[in-house]
């Protein structure tokens, strides 16, 4: 901005976009002086009884400087509350969670993530963030933390082949022995038995997508 702007109509140079950046104290001081200047010399043109129109002068005052009328009404009202010009807040770098979260909370999320490998169980956001979130000794992370997280760990969400091999649990497996058990004695007995529900099993049980170590995704190959 021009220290010392002309008012006059020829001069005024076109309004140009600001980078947007916090007005410095010198800056609003000067604004408020060429909007009193402004104002003055319109109140001089006038009868006495005449004021000044507000909008009139900040749009002027907007042309002088090259800026936008809202900084120039910004300015104005920040004066009016505060009968001075405070200097703009320094604003500290942005961290990101990798700065926030120390390497014993990322091994410690690792092992959340390893244990759903053992228990053969495909991990999920979903399933890990309840975990992680149960967990007093971990902090609580949002959805979209958690996915960048578990990239910084090395793991991709991948799509799961569909040649998958059925597995039970050991539970399954002694429930179905005592089942037949038990079907076997009621049939040597002669009773009625009443099948009232019918259970199946495909592929489509399987999540379609779950997140893997990256050094032991193997993409399928076409056959």
């Amino acid at each position: 901005m021009d220290p010392q702007p002309s008012t006059s109509s020829q001069s005024l140079s076109p309004r140009k976009k600001r980078p947007r950046i916090a007005l410095s104290v010198t800056e609003k001081d000067m604004i408020q002086n060429v909007y009193k200047h402004v104002f003055e010399e319109k109140a001089a043109s006038l009868l006495p009884i005449e004021t000044p129109e507000k909008k009139e002068c900040v749009s002027k005052t907007a042309d002088i400087l090259g800026i936008c009328v809202t900084s120039v009404y910004s300015v104005l009202r920040e004066y009016k509350e505060n009968k001075q010009f405070r200097s703009p807040k320094k604003r500290g770098p942005k961290h990101s969670f990798k700065d926030k979260l120390d390497d014993f909370t990322f091994a410690a999320i690792r092992r959340k993530v390893h244990h759903f490998f053992y228990a053969n169980e495909p991990p999920t956001i979903t399933k890990i963030l309840k975990v992680v979130n149960e967990d007093p000794d971990l902090p609580n992370v949002s959805w979209s933390t958690l996915r960048s997280i578990m990239k910084h760990l090395n793991f991709k969400y991948v799509t799961k082949s569909r040649q998958s091999i059925l597995i039970d649990r050991q539970d399954i497996i002694l429930w179905r022995q005592r089942y037949l058990r038990k079907i076997k004695e009621y049939r040597r007995e002669g009773r009625y038995i009443y099948y009232q529900d019918e259970t199946w099993i495909n592929e489509g049980h399987a999540p379609k997508k779950a997140w893997i170590a990256r050094q032991c995704y193997r993409p399928a190959r076409p056959y």
